[in-house]
């Protein structure tokens, strides 16, 4: 009876445990590096997305950006892709920003826009049959 007791007690005190560590993670900053990371991360999905036909080659987030935007920021991010697209690989830069934790992320018109005057950094050769 008392090894129940004393099992009952450990599984109780592991059982608050846990859940006071999940409350801590869950209420960590948001640090100016989670949101690059996060950029890094979303950004081919959301060039693949706007752009079909399309492969994100490189993202990469610098900061302080030089683009002025017409929206409320906490942050602000330049953005630089590098893809390809068909035969082309091609760069562009966009800015991304976060207001009060929350990212605010072009949208498929601004991708496209981009996308017209984009550099050409090469041009690939077609597949020879």
């Amino acid at each position: 009876m008392g090894k129940l007791l004393v099992g009952v007690l450990i599984g109780i005190g592991l059982g608050v445990a846990g859940t006071l560590a999940v409350q801590q993670y869950r209420r960590s900053p948001n640090t100016p590096e989670l949101h690059q990371a996060m950029l890094i991360e979303t950004t081919p999905l959301l060039l693949e997305n706007a752009l079909p036909g399309t492969k994100a080659l490189d993202v990469s987030v610098r900061s302080p950006s030089i683009h002025s935007v017409n929206y409320v920021y906490d942050e602000l991010y330049d953005v630089h892709i590098t893809y390809q697209q068909s035969n082309m690989v091609k760069t562009i830069v966009l800015p991304f920003g976060y207001s009060q934790g929350t990212p605010i992320t072009p949208n498929v018109a601004d991708f496209v826009i981009a996308n017209d005057g984009a550099t050409v950094i090469r041009r690939l050769n077609p597949p020879t049959p």
